[in-house]
């Protein structure tokens, strides 16, 4: 019997910001080997006593792999450093299908991965104790050509906040007041895979703040109480009290008389 192994060697940048998942990976004999669909290296023949480093993605949602068996048995065996590995877990096929190595595909009329048990030792030592091999139930010969995958269950994780942004206007015409801010974050680093929980929190958070105006200098004298119009919007007025002019509010239909120091009707 001689067994080959797929050479595989693989270094993606991951660009959710999350660290790269790697490990070790082989095939008895040719693997394709797949993360989200993204084929990242065609089969190479090797010794299979050896593994293949492997590095993908850190927000990758499914791998998958397929191999070709030239001779009496097959086996993939792989070991990633997010905890996935070989197991009963995997759905295995026999069968081609278009979409099979995506997400969203649905794997639910796949049987899952049978544990086989072969005399190859502890090899390839890099994945001694870490994985099974397995395979569909053909294989010892039945099933040459075979297309397993794995989900990755991805948690949702919040991304930065962004920058406090100001809503509504100073509360005050002079002198120093209050203003509203808001800020945001979203739940897309990494965004939740299917099956994975969303993020925990609110995506909100709000603050009142100073804002400083201009000085009210003598608009505002200590210990008094006045009135003036407010810039730009006749339906609205500043009061003055104790140096601090805040706006105000006519009712509707009203605007602001600086004669009569209050709102009258707008005809």
């Amino acid at each position: 019997m001689v067994l080959v192994l797929s050479l595989l060697l693989v270094t993606v940048a991951s660009s959710s910001g999350l660290a790269d998942i790697t490990g070790d990976a082989t095939c008895d004999n040719q693997m394709s080997f797949y993360a989200d669909g993204v084929l990242y290296s065609g089969a190479n023949d090797n010794n299979w006593r050896a593994s293949s480093s492997v590095s993908i993605p850190g927000d990758t949602q499914v791998v998958a792999v397929k191999c070709v068996d030239l001779h009496v048995v097959g086996g993939i065996k792989l070991a990633l450093s997010n905890g996935i590995k070989t197991d009963a877990t995997w759905k295995c096929s026999a069968k081609y299908e278009d979409g099979w190595n995506k997400p969203g595909f649905d794997d639910s009329a796949w049987g899952n991965a049978v544990l086989a048990s072969y005399n190859w030792g502890s090899n390839p030592p890099s994945l001694n104790g870490k994985a099974s091999w397995i395979w569909t139930s053909g294989y010892h010969g039945e099933d040459l050509i075979v297309y397993c995958r794995r989900v990755i269950v991805v948690n949702g994780g919040w991304s930065d906040w962004s920058e406090w942004k100001s809503y509504g206007q100073c509360k005050a015409c002079c002198g120093t007041g209050r203003i509203n801010q808001w800020r945001s974050r979203t739940c897309t680093n990494p965004a939740p895979g299917p099956g994975g929980a969303g993020c925990v929190g609110s995506s909100l958070q709000f603050r009142t703040v100073d804002c400083f105006t201009e000085a009210c200098e003598d608009r505002c004298p200590a210990n008094t109480v006045k009135y003036f119009p407010y810039p730009g919007d006749s339906r609205r007025f500043c009061q003055c009290d104790n140096r601090v002019a805040k706006p105000m509010n006519c009712a509707p239909g009203t605007v602001w008389n600086q004669n009569y120091w209050t709102c009258v009707h707008d005809n």
